[in-house]
């Protein structure tokens, strides 16, 4: 892995995140982006990696409360894994409130409805497991 490869794995570890996108989609976008990194025999601190996954969720808009949450958490208390539990419920109740104020007659694929259960069921797994 050279520094063009490196350079580009960083491009895509830090593309805009789509709310519309299951939040483990952000999630393993930068757990990959990660994983190249340390094959690439480079490395990035935890805090870098949380500060990545809060800089997309920024950009997006729609977490500004959370956010601001977030960022009142002390140093200690802002790892990886609470990001990812955080922000999994943030985007689960950012859905709620879209289905809620939906137009008479929306109601959510059933399909997406079991994605984001199983992401849901995986991200706790993981997160016992991370």
């Amino acid at each position: 892995i050279n520094i063009g490869n490196l350079q580009k794995n960083d491009i895509k570890m830090n593309m805009s995140y789509n709310v519309n996108m299951p939040i483990k989609v952000l999630f393993n976008q930068i757990k990959d982006g990660m994983d190249y990194i340390t094959a690439g025999n480079n490395h990035k601190t935890s805090e870098q990696i949380v500060m990545t996954g809060q800089q997309l969720i920024t950009e997006t808009g729609m977490f500004t409360d959370e956010i601001k949450d977030w960022k009142r958490l002390s140093a200690a208390d802002r790892t990886w894994i609470q990001f990812k539990v955080d922000f999994t419920w943030a985007h689960q109740e950012l859905r709620e409130n879209f289905l809620i104020g939906a137009p008479t007659g929306y109601t959510i694929n059933a399909t997406r409805e079991a994605e984001l259960t199983e992401a849901m069921a995986n991200l706790a797994t993981s997160t016992a497991v991370d």
